[in-house]
């Protein structure tokens, strides 16, 4: 039985990283036009970080965010 009803498995943990958003925004500003990719094993939150950390704060200074999914294709 589960003692946290709002959590049942490992994919209901959400990992807020705003300094992390931060600082990738830091980069591309300090070096306008050179991409960031981010690469690590599957299910490791970076569809997550993107979409809940990085995207809302480019979205903050008035940057466009896109994103690319290889696998759809």
């Amino acid at each position: 039985m589960n003692d946290n009803p709002g959590m049942d498995t490992f994919d209901d943990i959400e990992v807020s990283r705003p300094a992390l958003a931060e600082s990738y925004l830091g980069l591309l500003a300090a070096q306008p036009g050179r991409p960031l990719a981010l690469f690590a094993p599957r299910r490791v939150g970076k569809t997550y970080f993107l979409d809940h950390d990085l995207a809302p704060a480019a979205k903050r200074v008035g940057l466009v965010p896109v994103y690319a999914d290889i696998w759809l294709h």
